[in-house]
């Protein structure tokens, strides 16, 4: 039975455990459900931002007010206690209304009935506007499956169970609306796929079927990741999945994995251990050499020496970044003499750079700049400098703001400080005069 024959309504399935449709790819068979139950746990999860793999185009789509928030809050403290796959996608991921889902869970033991009297009135809360969302993307949900190449999916899926040694993977897939293009998850045996409009990415479905596969083989992966350091099994799961998708198997034309590394490398001058970045590079690193063995018919018990090897050296490429040299103090606009004078037995000592608000300048020196290094900019209404157009995202006010607040006569003192970037100081003032003065005094010119 194929999707856009059926016709979703919003009452969730309580009697009927079977799915809505089959789709059956080769030794890969995926059961599709669309579930309200689902529908109003993952919106729910989502906005709590209970962990940073949360996706953040529902809270950009929707208006919470300060009661929503606080119900978010508490939701998010049961949540960060029981993780991805230990109990929740496995009682809320399921075919069934939500009271029978919470009453089966805890039968269970997926989820306790403390937990839950704190989980179903926030589910409560949210359930209208997740049936509203849910039904502005029925036409969606209903032809989600139509456009897939099955024929390349189904040789991905035999390639996957003869390298994996997993002859037969049945799937449970919750396709799910979304107000803008989102992604997909694999966790406690349930495959959620993100959907917002008719570009329907096969990429993201066979990336996190590639997660059901290896996990069927975790005995082999936690082994290997127990003698290598710095891997984990999050890690190790990512790579394979990137590797194959969008790896082998991108969505369109164009490379997206390679792409999207590039953005990465030229983005993020640091990247956290572990990261969204790490995982992309590591499957970047994996996909010639899983390209070869799904080719030569290798199985995954032979593969994982190369894949520890992989993961090794892409280590030490990518700590080698963090090895910067000294920390870098860079200077701009028309004060700059005065807080190098202020700095320069700091920490910054060994790279002081000053120079005028040009394009040359800030393509020149920003490159340089990374975690823990300082940019200060100085700015004077009657001065003739001012921030290059193309760098004035860096400021920690927008410009319009920025030339409000000196018109009206005010010094300006902020700081914009985010992970994994560098420290940014805005000094401003309506006169030169002043900007020196504050240029002298300004508690955030420190190391």
């Amino acid at each position: 039975m194929l999707l856009s024959s059926l016709t979703l309504c919003l009452v969730a399935l309580s009697q009927d455990p079977r799915p809505d449709a089959r789709l059956a790819l080769g030794p890969l068979t995926l059961e599709v459900y669309v579930s309200r139950t689902a529908h109003v746990f993952h919106l729910v999860d989502q906005l709590s931002r209970w962990d940073d793999a949360c996706h953040g185009q529902y809270r950009e789509h929707l208006s919470l007010s300060a009661g929503d928030e606080a119900a978010l809050a508490r939701y998010a403290a049961v949540r960060a206690k029981r993780r991805w796959g230990q109990g929740l996608e496995q009682t809320f991921y399921v075919a069934a209304g939500v009271e029978q889902a919470a009453k089966a869970g805890e039968k269970a033991k997926q989820v306790t009935r403390a937990e839950l009297d704190v989980i179903l009135p926030v589910l409560e809360r949210f359930a209208a506007r997740a049936d509203e969302l849910l039904e502005s993307k029925r036409g969606v949900l209903e032809h989600a499956f139509d456009g897939l190449d099955r024929t390349r999916l189904t040789k991905a899926a035999d390639d996957l169970a003869r390298f994996t040694g997993v002859r037969k993977l049945v799937v449970p897939v919750f396709p799910l609306a979304s107000p803008a293009p989102g992604g997909g998850g694999m966790d406690g045996g349930r495959l959620r796929w993100e959907l917002s409009d008719e570009r329907v990415s096969s990429s993201v479905l066979l990336h996190e079927c590639t997660h059901g596969f290896f996990q069927q083989r975790e005995e082999e992966l936690r082994a290997l990741v127990e003698r290598t350091p710095g891997l984990s099994m999050t890690l190790l799961g990512e790579g394979f999945a990137y590797a194959m998708a969008p790896g082998l198997y991108s969505d369109g034309e164009g490379d997206n994995l390679a792409r999207n590394v590039g953005q990465d490398l030229a983005q993020q001058p640091s990247w956290k251990e572990g990261s969204y970045e790490w995982q992309r590079a590591y499957g970047l690193a994996l996909r010639p050499l899983l390209a070869e063995a799904l080719q030569a018919h290798t199985e995954l018990e032979a593969f994982l020496p190369r894949a520890r090897d992989a993961f090794l050296v892409l280590r030490e490429l990518l700590v080698s970044r963090e090895n910067r040299g000294p920390p870098k103090l860079a200077i701009a606009g028309p004060a700059g003499a005065l807080v190098r004078e202020r700095l320069l037995d700091s920490k910054f000592h060994l790279w002081i750079s000053w120079f005028d608000h040009t394009v040359e300048h800030y393509a020149k020196y920003l490159p340089e700049l990374g975690p823990g290094d300082l940019l200060v900019l100085t700015l004077a209404l009657d001065d003739s400098q001012s921030i290059p157009a193309a760098f004035a995202h860096l400021s920690p006010l927008a410009p319009d703001e920025l030339q409000r607040r000196l018109r009206a006569g005010d010094s300006i003192e902020e700081e914009r400080a985010e992970p994994g970037r560098f420290r940014v100081v805005l000094l401003a003032a309506p006169t030169r005069k002043a900007l020196d003065e504050l240029a002298r005094r300004s508690a955030l010119v420190h190391d």
